[in-house]
C-alpha cells in the first residue's frame, strides 16, 4: 500500500496546497504513545493533524466508524482509509453498550506493534462544521485510563473548506490547529466530567487564539 500513500500524498501536494497553521501551548509532544482528541469537522482533519505534527502514517492509529469506512466491498473511496493506514481503528458508533475503546485497541493489535502509536478519537462521533463543538463521548477518556496514556487537546479549523461535506475533490485553503497541554485521566476520574472539561479545554483553545488573532489585526 505504500504506492497508494505515495500517489495520494503527491496528488496533495501538487493540486491541493493546504496550508498547515500549527500553534502549541504547550511546545513538546508526549513522549512515546499519545491520544490526540479534537473535534471534528472534515475528513481532512486526519491529513491535517499528521503534517501539522509530523504524524507519519505507521504511527497514527485514527478510530473509524466501523459503518462507514469498513464496508464489506474489497476498494471503494470509503473503504480506501483501510488500505492506506495500517492502524485504523474500527469504531461501533450505535447500539446502546458500545465496546469500550480500550478494548477495540487490544483486539486490533496495536499495541503489539513496534513504534510509536498515535490514537486520534473524535468524541463528537461526526463531522459538525460549526464554530461550537457538539457534546463529546467519554469514549477517549475511559481508553486514557485504561492504557494509562496521555491527551493532546486540539481545536481544528479551515478543513471544513478543504473537503466539507459530500464532496470528494480537495480544494486550496488553510487549516489552524491550536494545540493543547497534555493531561492524564487518572483512576478516581468521572468519564463523562472528563469528556465535558475536554470538550471546553478545546472550545476555550478557539476562543483564546481567535482573541489572538484580533490582538494582532489592531496592533
Amino acid at each position: 500500500m505504500s504506492i497508494i500513500r505515495f500517489i495520494l500524498r503527491s496528488m496533495l501536494t501538487l493540486l491541493v496546497r493546504v496550508t498547515i497553521d500549527t500553534k502549541r501551548i504547550h511546545p513538546e509532544l508526549p513522549e512515546g504513545d499519545f491520544i490526540i482528541v479534537t473535534n471534528h469537522r472534515s475528513h481532512a482533519d486526519l491529513g491535517s493533524v499528521m503534517m501539522g505534527l509530523g504524524i507519519s502514517y505507521e504511527e497514527i492509529a485514527p478510530f473509524a466508524a466501523k459503518d462507514y469506512f469498513f464496508t464489506k466491498e474489497k476498494f471503494t473511496l470509503r473503504s480506501m482509509p483501510r488500505h492506506i493506514y495500517p492502524l485504523l481503528q474500527p469504531v461501533s458508533r450505535f447500539g446502546r453498550k458500545p465496546k469500550p475503546l480500550s478494548k477495540v485497541v487490544k483486539e486490533s493489535g496495536a499495541l503489539s506493534r513496534p513504534g510509536r502509536k498515535v490514537f486520534l478519537v473524535y468524541p463528537e462521533g461526526t463531522r459538525n462544521p460549526r464554530s461550537v463543538i457538539s457534546e463529546f463521548k467519554p469514549g477517549f477518556a475511559e481508553l486514557a485510563k485504561n492504557l494509562n496514556l496521555p491527551v493532546l487537546p486540539m481545536y481544528i479549523s479551515g478543513s471544513e473548506r478543504v473537503l466539507p461535506k459530500g464532496s470528494y475533490i480537495p480544494a486550496r485553503s488553510k487549516v489552524e490547529l491550536v494545540v493543547g497541554e497534555p493531561f492524564y485521566v487518572e483512576e478516581g476520574d468521572d468519564l463523562r466530567s472528563v469528556a465535558k472539561e475536554t470538550r471546553d479545554k478545546i472550545q476555550n483553545l478557539r476562543t483564546e487564539n481567535q482573541y489572538n488573532k484580533k490582538l494582532q489585526e489592531n496592533q
